[in-house]
């Protein structure tokens, strides 16, 4: 008979393993169970065994060898302190079975008066089990137990019932401190996946959660908080405050943190202080004790969670445990969240996009369909069959613009791209998108001013679409820049980067829109007359092309008529030692990057090992694994300079391997490279939050990895 449903009853009650600990205790017996006991059966639900008998819950017996099925029959306990002096059991059958010497068993009912099984131990010694005092305790463990299959409401007062029987029992108060801890917590937990089950919103799981790990623990305060690396600042969410010290939300410089506290948070270690006065100082005064748990990381931002007293605390190993198993959780789900507001942000700029994509392919066909009626009419001018004949060719030439745009982003997020790699000098780039948008810019009445170095400055790329890029931004310029504005282009270099910048005094940006300006399918408002066209797919493409140069951009702007700015860093070609002007392909065969230890993970063995012998025969010292676990190890004993990893490698991902090896301090400054065939937008996204630094799609150009490679070395001082 399967009695698994009684068996999950019994379980359910929270405070039984502390009971059967202390019948133990009570008895000095060495074997304590709870049985389910039927006409027919006996099946234990829950087992003390210290003498070894192995049983398990689930195990049964045959019921007519045991001494449950009297108790059963004659609804009356047996209590034997010595077999072989016991008159009725001196020659049972059952004790010589299973060897004990002494044996209890307690009738359990439920409140509707039911049988439901036993309460019952046994020893191979002998026990004095039949003292009022340990009787009584053994009767009233059995009611609690009874009481309990029905509601956990009847505990508390059965334990009160206990603690007068024994209050003398030392051992016993820290039971049952034991048992309310086990409640308390329990309830914690019902509570934070109560909360996280409904998913009301990221800011509303930071205030209930941290409401309700603050009333837990006792604590003064307890906030979520991001701390930004590079402006060196924390920004403290609203949560929890008992009103015992002031309020810390806001946003902070770091300094005011002790610098322990940043350290292990970048390292993804939690960080404990009992007494900060003594231990670690920080910038308030009332801040006596702290923990800080790492949650993951966030637009560039690491995330955490803060608990704060305002007197010295001691944090147990249980309060520490249960907060970093909150903090997952909560982080866990925000991230789901985000997900999927991302795909929806993501489907809706889609949607939109596929409208905006119909209207401004109709727009040109409304004059080509009216001009091939008319030259249907027949009997035209000369005159006017080349107007009708402009008219076509323009609109035609504008539905090729827009149809190459759409190939050409198409192409990159394909990774369908190949760069014609040489030696290109920045000056000559600008000349070349200048002179393509000059009619543009002439058209608009605006004044573009140019600065430049004198000395040439060389990158390798690919000259057209270094233009392109180029020529994109100057085109955005002057589009969003009202007639008769200022627009600036100007170079600048440093012995390892160059950069382009282009910048306009025009409508600007919005703060909403920034962080999202070269996404894909994303755009600002525009009026609805449309007069600049275009599908918004410039800047994404932008974004591709330069990093397919191992290079980045960004957008900077004050808010909206505050005009913009946008930077395009790319490697001089110094850094790589490229290839004499006019030679293609890889950087400079014949000059010798520094050699790094560069460690390659991908369970494809063929991809990996080409991948090895290529960057060996580039100079480079090559481990090649199969297995992020093995590379996880040898990481910690062989620092390594560069690790090119697959994405989808068996175990962990590559994701959560470049995530552990960030963490590691042997690794926490080395070049991490996906090289995988998930091309994605959102692939990429979450390789970067990841921790990856740079993101190729396979098959990988050789000649951009041995770029990347000799970037990273020359930024490690190699």
């Amino acid at each position: 008979m399967n009695h698994s449903a009684d068996i999950a009853a019994i379980e359910a009650i929270s405070a039984l393993p502390t009971i059967l600990e202390l019948v133990s205790d009570l008895t000095t017996l060495r074997f304590v169970c709870v049985a389910r006991v039927t006409d027919t059966s006996w099946t234990a639900c829950a087992v003390l065994d210290k003498l070894g008998f192995g049983m398990r819950p689930g195990d049964q017996l045959d019921l007519a060898t045991t001494l449950c099925q009297e108790v059963r029959n004659e609804g009356r306990a047996i209590v034997i302190d010595q077999v072989s002096t016991d008159n009725d059991y001196c020659s049972h059958a059952t004790p010589r079975m299973y060897g004990f010497e002494s044996y209890f068993s307690m009738p359990l009912h439920t409140s509707t008066g039911e049988y439901f099984g036993t309460l019952c131990g046994l020893d191979k010694v002998p026990a004095r089990l039949s003292e009022p005092r340990t009787l009584r305790a053994l009767e009233l463990l059995a009611q609690m137990i009874s009481r309990q299959l029905q509601t956990e409401q009847t505990l508390e007062q059965s334990l009160r019932t206990l603690r007068t029987e024994i209050s003398n029992t030392a051992h016993l108060r820290s039971m049952l401190q034991q048992l309310r801890s086990a409640e308390q917590r329990q309830s914690f937990q019902l509570d934070l996946a109560e909360l996280l089950r409904h998913q009301p919103g990221p800011d509303r799981i930071y205030a209930h959660s941290s409401e309700i790990a603050g009333r837990y623990l006792g604590v003064s305060q307890v906030l979520y908080a991001e701390l930004d690396p590079v402006q060196q600042t924390v920004l403290c969410r609203h949560g929890y405050n008992n009103g015992a010290m002031p309020e810390l939300g806001g946003r902070h410089g770091a300094a005011l943190f002790p610098a322990a506290t940043l350290a292990a948070l970048q390292e993804g270690r939690s960080w404990t202080c009992a007494d900060l006065a003594r231990q670690a100082p920080a910038g308030w005064p009332e801040l006596a004790a702290a923990v800080a748990i790492p949650l993951g990381r966030h637009g560039g931002s690491t995330c955490f969670l803060l608990v704060c007293h305002h007197q010295p605390r001691d944090w147990r190993d249980d309060e520490l445990q249960l907060l970093e198993d909150m903090a997952e959780r909560v982080w866990n789900v925000i991230e789901r969240l985000r997900t999927q507001e991302a795909l929806r942000q993501a489907d809706r700029r889609k949607d939109e996009f596929l409208a905006m994509l119909a209207h401004e392919l109709r727009n040109p066909l409304a004059p080509i369909s009216t001009a091939a009626q008319l030259l249907k009419l027949g009997r035209q001018s000369e005159e006017r069959i080349s107007r009708t004949s402009d008219v076509i060719t323009r609109q035609v030439s504008h539905m090729t613009s827009l149809i190459n745009d759409l190939l050409d982003v198409s192409r990159v997020t394909r990774g369908l791209i190949v760069l014609e790699r040489q030696r290109v000098p920045l000056q000559q780039v600008m000349a070349d998108a200048v002179e393509q948008v000059r009619t543009l810019i002439e058209a608009r009445r605006h004044h573009l001013s140019m600065q430049a170095p004198t000395d040439e400055v060389l990158v390798l790329g690919d000259a057209k679409r270094l233009v392109q890029v180029l020529a994109n931004l100057l085109s955005n310029a002057a589009k969003y820049t009202p007639e008769g504005g200022h627009l600036s282009l100007w170079l600048e270099a440093d012995g390892q980067e160059a950069r382009l910048h282009v910048s306009d005094n025009g409508i600007g940006i919005g703060a909403e829109l920034l962080p999202h300006v070269f996404d894909l399918f994303s755009q600002a408002e525009r009026p609805s007359d449309r007069s600049q066209g275009g599908l918004g797919l410039g800047l994404p493409l932008v974004k591709s092309l330069v990093e397919l140069h191992a290079g980045s951009v960004r957008a900077v702007s004050r808010g909206q008529d505050c005009g913009s700015e946008f930077v395009v860093t790319l490697p001089r070609l110094g850094v790589f030692d490229a290839t004499p002007s006019g030679q293609h392909g890889s950087p400079d065969a014949h000059a010798h990057p520094a050699a790094l230890k560069v460690m390659v993970v991908d369970d494809n063995v063929d991809a990996a090992q080409m991948l090895g012998m290529y960057l060996e025969n580039e100079g480079h010292e090559v481990c090649v694994l199969h297995d992020p676990h093995e590379a996880l190890a040898l990481a910690e004993r062989t620092p390594m300079d560069a690790f090119l990893l697959d994405i989808g490698l068996p175990g962990i991902d590559g994701n959560e391997l470049a995530s552990r090896l960030r963490a590691l301090p042997q690794t926490h400054g080395a070049t991490l490279v996906a090289i995988t065939g998930y091309g994605q937008r959102f692939d990429r996204l979450r390789s970067m939050q990841a921790g990856f630094d740079h993101y190729l799609v396979k098959p990988a150009d050789p000649a951009a990895l041995a770029a990347l490679l000799a970037h990273a070395g020359h930024r490690q001082g190699k």
